[in-house]
């Protein structure tokens, strides 16, 4: 079992589920002590924004499975 990374690691999200789940992949290869998520709210004339970055918060919650 690796050690965890005692670097806090800061990840931009915004309304790409697919991208976001690639990179917490190998995020969580590393365990950061502290994950800081940044995640930017849909646009207002931008419909499909909604359910996308939706979905880009369902896939942070479910990726964290570490301390």
């Amino acid at each position: 079992m690796n050690s965890p990374l005692s670097t806090p690691v800061a990840l931009l999200v915004f309304n790409r589920p697919e991208l976001t789940r690639r990179v917490l992949d190998v995020v969580r290869l590393a365990r950061p002590v502290a994950l800081y998520v940044i995640a930017d709210g849909p646009r207002p004339d931008r419909p499909e924004d909604e359910p996308a970055c939706a979905a880009v918060r369902a896939v942070v919650d479910a990726a964290v499975d570490w301390p």
